[in-house]
C-alpha cells in the first residue's frame, strides 16, 4: 500500500523511513507466552527484511530489571547489525 501511494504522489519510497509499533515480552527463558533475546532478533530480523527502518518497542514488563539486562546486552547488539531490505 505505502510503495502504490508513493508512486501515485511521485515520491521515492525508498527515501522513507518505515516504523513498526509493537508490544515485546522478553524473557531469559521465554516461558508464559514470552519472547527469548534471540526470537526477538529474529523477529527484528523479519521486520527488516520487510524493509522495515525502525521497530519500536514497548513492554508490561518494564519493572523486571532483567528485561534492561536481554534488551542492553543481547538484543540491541544483535539488531544494530541488521540492515533493512532496500537499504
Amino acid at each position: 500500500m505505502l510503495r502504490a501511494h508513493c508512486e501515485r504522489l511521485g515520491r521515492p519510497y525508498a527515501e522513507i523511513e518505515k516504523t513498526t509499533l509493537d508490544t515485546l515480552r522478553i524473557t531469559r527463558d521465554g516461558a508464559n507466552d514470552t519472547m527469548t533475546p534471540a526470537a526477538a532478533v529474529e523477529y527484528c530480523k523479519h521486520l527488516a527484511e520487510m524493509g522495515i527502518d525502525q521497530a519500536i518497542f514497548n513492554s508490561p514488563n518494564i519493572t523486571d530489571p532483567d528485561f534492561f539486562d536481554l534488551v542492553g546486552s543481547e538484543i540491541v547488539p544483535a539488531v544494530e547489525l541488521i540492515r533493512p531490505a532496500g537499504r
